[in-house]
């Protein structure tokens, strides 16, 4: 019995790559492996998960991928609006369809993306509503500070507290002071 085995276009290996970049233990890659999510990427794709507030995962044709949403930071799961903005995220994405367009990765891997379903910018709208900080660190878009002002001034979501806690502290505090980074 013989196999025919069907010569595989670039675009697909670099595609399978990317994937396999992304789902492997972060221990197991070397530099050069992230080359493949470097530059302009654009796609359309099904969210299947959600991590916490600023974290998804989206179904491609081989499988899923995590994803960490740009220039935005929302509390942690085990800090104050953790769950709340995690719920948030959900209730703008969950299920959905969304484009999520990214140029970079972050040091786990994931691509570091800008979302928007049905035309809103989801990362703007977390901000928005009080679910996230501007991530000044990252920040490139200006409007974010505009949006978390105003979600400060009207007490939005994790506004509503007294004292927020940013995430980058609150990981800082809990790791003994070391740098925070995506």
């Amino acid at each position: 019995m013989q196999t025919t085995l069907k010569p595989v276009t670039h675009a697909w290996a670099v595609f399978v790559f990317m994937l396999m970049v992304v789902l492997s233990p972060a221990g197991a890659r070397q530099p050069g492996d992230l080359e493949p999510l470097r530059g302009f990427h654009q796609v359309e794709a099904r969210v299947t998960g959600i991590s916490d507030g600023d974290t998804a995962w989206i179904a491609l044709p081989t499988g899923g991928v995590r994803v960490r949403l740009a220039q935005i930071d929302a509390p942690e799961s085990g800090q104050a609006f953790g769950k709340k903005s995690e719920q948030a995220l959900r209730d703008l994405i969950g299920k959905r369809i969304v484009v999520a367009t990214w140029r970079e990765v972050d040091r786990y891997g994931r691509p570091i993306v800008q979302l928007t379903v049905d035309g809103v910018d989801v990362n703007a709208e977390l901000v928005r509503l009080g679910m996230a900080w501007a991530y000044k660190a990252h920040l490139k878009d200006k409007r974010l500070l505009e949006f978390e002002a105003a979600a400060k001034a009207a007490k939005l979501g994790l506004w509503n507290d007294p004292h927020p806690q940013a995430p980058w502290d609150w990981r800082k505090a809990r790791r003994g002071g070391s740098l925070d980074s995506w």
